[in-house]
C-alpha cells in the first residue's frame, strides 16, 4: 500500500471507529445461533471467545481463533493515551476435564467439550453481537468480534485525511491514526463522522501476538 494512501474497512466498537486494511479482510461472518460452531478453549485469555472451522477461500477450511476486540483496547482510555489493553500471551490450556484436540494447519488448540449453552462459549457475548470480520495475519486467519460494520474508504493524506502516529501509550495493535478533514462533508457514505474524529487502524500483524 502506498504511504498515506490506502483503501480500508470501517467498523466500530463501543462507538469508537477503527479500520482494516481491506486487503487484509477476507470476508464478514455474521453469526447467528452460534452457527459459526466457536467452542471454547481451556484457560485461555478473557478475549479470546473460542474456536471455529471456516472457509477462508475457497476449498480451505481453518480452524481459527476468535477474539473480542472490546476486551483487548481500552476504549475509553483511546482519548487520554492510556495502556490499557491486556497483556499478550498464547492460549494457556490447563489440565482437567473434558477435552479434544483441534489442529488447523500448523495451530494445534485444546478445546472443552460441551455445548454452546455453555458460558464458557462466549454464548452470551454473541448474543447481541454477531458480526466477525475475518482476516488475514502474517501465517494464519482470525475472526474478529466487532459492534458494527460501518463502510468501504479511501484515504489520501493531504487531500482527505491527515496521518498520525499513534497516541503515546495506547496500544501497540495501532499503526496510525487516521483524521478525516475534506471531501467527506462530515461523513464516509452513509456514516456520520464528528469534527475531525479520529479513526484508529489496526496493525493486524501485532494483533497476531495476541493469538
Amino acid at each position: 500500500m502506498e504511504r498515506g494512501k490506502g483503501k480500508y474497512i470501517l467498523f466500530s466498537v463501543q462507538g469508537r471507529k477503527f479500520a482494516i486494511d481491506i486487503g487484509r479482510v477476507k470476508k464478514v461472518e455474521k453469526d447467528k445461533g452460534n452457527s459459526l460452531g466457536i467452542v471454547p478453549v481451556e484457560g485461555a485469555k478473557n478475549y479470546v471467545i473460542g474456536i471455529g472451522e471456516i472457509e477462508v477461500a475457497q476449498n480451505d477450511k481453518r480452524l481459527i481463533p476468535f477474539i473480542d476486540l472490546r476486551k483487548i483496547i481500552d476504549v475509553e482510555g483511546l482519548e487520554n493515551g492510556q495502556d490499557s489493553s491486556t497483556d499478550d500471551g498464547k492460549m494457556v490450556v490447563e489440565e482437567g476435564g473434558s477435552k479434544e484436540s483441534g489442529e488447523s494447519k500448523g495451530k494445534e488448540y485444546t478445546v472443552i467439550s460441551g455445548s454452546a449453552d455453555d458460558p464458557r462459549s462466549g454464548e452470551d457475548i454473541l448474543r447481541k453481537r454477531k458480526i466477525f470480520l475475518i482476516v488475514s495475519l502474517k501465517n494464519d486467519y482470525i475472526g474478529i468480534l466487532i459492534d458494527e460494520l460501518l463502510e468501504i474508504f479511501e484515504v489520501e493524506e493531504n487531500k482527505n485525511a491527515e496521518i498520525y502516529p499513534p497516541p503515546r501509550g495506547s496500544p501497540d495493535i495501532f499503526d496510525k491514526v487516521i483524521v478525516i478533514v475534506a471531501g467527506m462533508e462530515g461523513k464516509i457514505g452513509d456514516t456520520k463522522l464528528g469534527w475531525r474524529e479520529k479513526v484508529f487502524s489496526i496493525n493486524l500483524d501485532n494483533l497476531e501476538k495476541y493469538v
